[in-house]
């Protein structure tokens, strides 16, 4: 019969287990079922806190000692350590503070109990050994840009206001028509709003840099204004910043129509409070008005 004392992974686990049957019954039922297995990362550098750890059991020898038919025993052969069984890692569960498994200086409330199991040749397994261990917690590592999204999801940004061209208006072929858009934060900006996670706040601030118009009429102007606001006196003048001249009247469009989408690109700029990191973003919005375009008339014809 084996010694005990022969098998370092029964010595372990013996040295801290009461010697009574009922403590060693007590020790089974404490044993977890996969379903409550977890892994204790401090063991198992490189591992994720949410998969099973995978330790290398630290007992092997680099030779042994075999008896030789005749020739007594033989020294032992100097060679490469012998490879680790692989060994899983988990959370037991935990027993009363009062109990004999906790030691000496394991205090319950700020460490945990684990034991580990290792796979050794023709596929047998041993429990190797129950220990204490103090689980720092997780560092949470805030990154700013995301902070900042939130941030701008705090804003309410919107498409364009489209003063001009008017949705009940009538327009010309030939005619100049003077485009414009509407001021206000949620529609020009700026914008701002602030936002906090993990210790880090983000204030971002967003504005309209430039607004697409696509006409409806296979053309489209770029504006980086609003535009001008247009006159009665100043006639058949073009705008001089955001306008568009219709060479076809929407006569064949579906209702005679057409479609004009503005498109506005909200530039953003972001920056940690108390003076950090700083970062840009991009969003855009869009509006429609559908228009119809007739060709001119002219008197006496």
């Amino acid at each position: 019969m084996e010694d005990a004392g022969s098998h370092p992974h029964r010595t372990e686990m013996l040295r801290r287990l009461p010697a009574a049957c009922g403590a060693a019954a007590a020790l089974i039922s404490l044993l977890p079922t996969p379903a409550q297995a977890a892994p204790f990362t401090g063991l198992c550098k490189g591992h994720d806190a949410y998969s099973t750890a995978v330790c290398a059991d630290k007992h092997g020898t680099k030779g042994s000692n075999k008896r030789v038919p005749g020739k007594g025993t033989a020294p032992a052969k100097r060679g490469k350590p012998a490879k680790p069984a692989p060994c899983q890692v988990h959370k037991m569960e935990q027993p009363p503070a009062n109990s004999s498994l906790w030691g000496k200086g394991q205090d319950p409330k700020k460490g945990q109990l684990y034991w580990r199991v290792c796979k050794g040749g023709m596929n047998w397994q041993t429990l190797s050994g129950i220990f204490y261990a103090e689980e720092e917690p997780p560092k949470v590592t805030v990154n700013p840009a995301e902070v900042a999204r939130h941030a701008i999801d705090e804003m309410t940004l919107l498409g364009p206001k489209i003063i001009s061209p008017k949705p009940g208006g009538t327009y010309t072929v030939g005619v100049p028509l003077w485009l414009r858009a509407g001021s206000g934060a949620t529609r020009w900006g700026p914008n701002s709003a602030t936002a906090s996670a993990g210790g880090v706040t983000v204030t971002a601030t967003a504005k309209v840099s430039k607004v697409v118009w696509s006409m409806g009429d296979g053309k489209s102007v770029t504006c980086t204004t609003r535009g001008a606001v247009y006159k009665r006196s100043m006639g058949l003048k073009e705008s001089p910043d955001c306008g568009h001249t219709y060479g076809i009247s929407s006569a064949k469009k579906p209702k005679k129509r057409f479609t004009v989408t503005a498109t506005s690109t909200w530039s953003i700029e972001w920056r940690v409070e108390g003076g950090g990191e700083s970062g840009t973003d991009v969003e855009t919005r869009t509006s429609q008005v559908s228009i119809p375009v007739g060709e001119g008339q002219v008197v006496g014809q």
